[in-house]
C-alpha cells in the first residue's frame, strides 16, 4: 500500500472525520493511508518552517500520525476539524522534541525559532494585560520556551477570554495546516509509519530520580506550576523575596515568583531579552501603566520600566526572564549578579 494510491480525489473536512471514525471503528488502514498522504506532507512543510532538520521532521510526523491512528477514537467532531487536531498533536510533539533538543545541545546550537502567520484578532484584549495575538500564536506553534509557555499556561488557566483565543489560534493552526503546500517524504516514511501501527504503545519510563516536592510559598499557583518544586522564598532586598521554579528541561530562561510589600520600588531596569509577567496577587504600577491580579504583561530588550507596589497588600508575580536584568543603578546591577537575575 501507498499513500499516493490512497488518496484518488481530495476530500473536506467531512470526509477526513469519516476517515477518522473508519480508522477508531475499524482500524481501517486504507483510511489512515488517505490521511497520510494529505497531511504528512503538509506537516513536512510546517515543521521545516519552524527550523527542524530533515530527521526530526520525518520522526515528529511518523509519532503525530501514528498519535492519529491510536487516538482516533478520542477525536471528537464538535470540538473542531480534523486539522485542527492533527495540528494540535505535531505543536505538542514539537514542543516535546525542542526540550529534547535543549537538553541534548548547547544553548548555541538549538534550531532557531522561526515565526508563523499571526493568530486572529483579539478584539477587546489589551495586548499590555493579556499575551498579544502574536505571542499566542508562537505559544499555539510550540515557539516558546517552556518557562515562557508556563507563564503563559498559567494565565490561560485564569483568563476564560484568552483560553477561547488560544483556541481559536489553534483553529487557525488546522486551516493553516491544510493551505500549506506539501513537501516531498522520505519515500521509506510511509512504511516505516505502517510497520508501527501494531506496536504496544511503550510503558512509561519510572523516573531515574526522586521527585522534589512543591514547597509551600503561602500562595495557590496556577495549575500549570503548581506541581513544579521551588527554591522556596529567597531575600533579594528590603521588602523583596524569590523564588526558582524548577524546569529542567529550560536552562536558558529563569522562571521566578517575585513577592514585593506595598510600596516597594523595583529599581528601573531594561532586558537583556524577553520577559513575561503573570500577576498572581496584589498589582503594580510601571511607565506602561497598572497590571493587577490576572494580567499579563510583555517586555522585551528595547524595554525600561520601574514597576512599584500600590494597594495595601504584597504583589507576586510569575515572571520568565530571558537573559539577564539590566539594572539602571550600581548597587542594583550588584544584586541581580548575586541572585543569578
Amino acid at each position: 500500500m501507498r499513500p499516493a494510491d490512497a488518496k484518488t480525489q481530495p476530500f473536506d473536512g467531512e470526509d477526513a472525520a469519516g476517515l477518522v471514525a473508519a480508522i477508531a471503528q475499524a482500524g481501517d488502514r486504507q483510511a489512515f493511508a488517505r490521511l497520510f498522504a494529505d497531511y504528512a506532507p503538509r506537516l513536512k512543510t510546517f515543521l521545516s518552517r519552524q527550523g527542524f532538520g530533515a530527521s526530526d521532521c520525518d520522526d515528529l510526523i511518523l509519532d503525530t500520525m501514528l498519535a492519529v491512528w491510536r487516538k482516533a477514537g478520542q477525536f471528537d467532531a464538535k470540538a473542531g476539524a480534523v486539522s485542527t487536531w492533527i495540528f494540535t498533536i505535531c505543536r505538542n510533539l514539537g514542543i516535546d522534541r525542542r526540550r529534547q533538543i535543549a537538553r541534548r545541545l548547547r544553548d548555541d546550537d538549538l534550531p532557531p525559532l522561526s515565526d508563523v502567520d499571526p493568530s486572529p484578532s483579539a478584539e477587546g484584549m489589551t495586548a499590555s494585560r493579556h499575551p498579544s495575538p502574536e505571542l499566542l500564536a508562537r505559544f499555539a506553534a510550540g515557539l516558546l520556551s517552556p518557562s515562557a509557555a508556563l507563564v503563559v499556561e498559567s494565565h490561560l488557566a485564569l483568563c476564560d477570554s484568552c483560553a477561547v483565543a488560544h483556541r481559536d489560534t489553534l483553529a487557525v493552526g488546522g486551516v493553516l495546516l491544510e493551505r500549506l503546500s506539501p513537501a516531498e517524504l522520505d519515500a521509506r516514511l510511509f512504511e516505516r509509519t505502517l510497520a508501527r501501527l501494531d506496536e504496544k504503545r511503550p510503558a512509561l519510563a519510572a523516573p531515574t530520580s526522586p521527585r522534589r516536592i512543591a514547597r509551600d510559598l503561602g500562595i495557590e499557583l496556577p495549575a500549570p506550576i503548581a506541581d513544579r518544586a521551588t527554591s522556596g522564598w529567597r531575600w533579594m532586598g528590603p521588602g523583596m523575596a524569590f523564588a526558582r521554579l524548577d524546569v529542567p528541561e529550560d536552562r536558558r530562561i529563569s522562571l521566578v515568583l517575585l513577592k514585593i510589600a506595598a510600596g516597594q520600588r523595583i529599581p528601573t531596569h531594561g532586558h537583556s531579552g524577553e520577559e513575561l509577567t503573570l500577576v498572581l496577587r496584589g498589582a503594580f504600577e510601571d511607565e506602561h501603566g497598572r497590571v493587577a491580579a490576572g494580567d499579563f504583561a510583555e517586555e522585551d530588550d528595547d524595554t525600561h520600566h520601574t514597576p512599584v507596589v500600590t494597594g495595601e497588600g504584597t504583589c507576586i508575580c510569575l515572571s520568565s526572564i530571558e537573559g539577564r536584568l539590566r539594572p539602571h543603578g550600581l548597587i542594583a546591577r550588584m544584586a541581580t549578579t548575586l541572585i543569578g537575575l
